[in-house]
């Protein structure tokens, strides 16, 4: 995978595609087993997308925030958004199989955020497991399903490639969950701070985006906040909040008969127009283009 020489070189698909002979599609996914060149190796990157790696042969070496792991055949392995990694080394027999999905890609999955949310924690504490040859078995089968139908799209509908990552997804959101449930994880501070600062928002963020205001209840400064979330999630205090709402605005959208009106109102933005402006300046559609797509 051959980079642009700046310090820290961004992983997106688009550059996957530019560097690698790939599968994917409408640049929001992509699935490939080819491995990263020698320029790749040592180099550090930064993740734009969310990739997972099942290693079905051999091993690599990867460093990930300051942390090094040696992952071996039936690993698996997730890269968060805004993580900096670099390969430090894989042997000649590595094989391995890729699933890379962008932000916007699996936004549009409706999921339960709240479950969804202590295991994100846990993840970003431990993206390694190692899986059964049953847990492997299952993750092959949907990626070469996914594969076949990224690589002949004029053969498949958009919505089954959907169908397909969001089955896919949710199995390894599974294998993680089998291993998280029943385990102590220790917890340091910041992630007690983002994890209580991320229960305040689901909880309160109809009536509250200001990130001062979730300062205020957990006794520290925005800029702490901030600095604490960008730390251990990716995004500052301020995209999270606007990342929940946006996201409670699409599966309204999406999942109910509210009018666009009543939305804002249940959101409690100002008026109907402002909402609509707040939705487009973060997704780039107005709330109509967005529930009609």
């Amino acid at each position: 995978m051959k980079m642009k020489d700046v310090s820290f070189p961004v992983i997106n698909i688009s550059v996957i595609k530019e560097n690698m002979q790939v599968d994917s599609f409408n640049d929001e996914l992509s699935v490939f087993e080819q491995t990263p060149d020698k320029y790749a190796i040592g180099h550090p990157l930064k993740n734009e997308v969310i990739m997972f790696v099942l290693c079905l042969k051999g091993t690599f070496e990867i460093e990930l925030n300051q942390s090094r792991y040696v992952i071996s055949q039936n690993d698996l392995f997730v890269l968060m958004p805004d993580t900096l990694w670099q390969f430090i080394y894989q042997s000649p027999d590595f094989k391995a199989c890729f699933i890379v999905i962008s932000r916007r890609f699996l936004d549009s999955f409706q999921v339960d955020i709240k479950k969804l949310l202590p295991l994100f924690f846990y993840i970003m504490e431990n993206p390694q497991i190692h899986l059964n040859d049953e847990e492997v078995a299952t993750l092959t089968e949907y990626y070469s399903m996914l594969k076949k139908k990224v690589k002949n799209p004029k053969n498949s509908s958009s919505e089954i490639v959907y169908y397909l990552a969001q089955a896919l997804a949710f199995e390894i959101n599974d294998c993680y969950a089998k291993r998280k449930e029943g385990l102590q994880i220790p917890n340091s501070r910041r992630v007690e701070i983002a994890r209580e600062f991320t229960r305040l928002v689901i909880e309160e963020y109809d009536r509250h985006r200001d990130v001062s205001y979730y300062a205020d209840r957990l006794y520290i400064s925005p800029k702490h906040l901030s600095v604490v979330m960008k730390d251990v999630s990716g995004e500052t205090a301020g995209e999270w909040i606007t990342s929940y709402v946006i996201l409670q605005a699409k599966v309204l959208l999406k999942t109910s008969n509210l009018t666009i009106q009543q939305i804002s109102q249940k959101l409690n933005f100002a008026n109907q127009s402002f909402f609509g402006k707040y939705f487009k300046r973060y997704t780039g559609m107005t709330p109509n283009e967005y529930r009609t797509e």
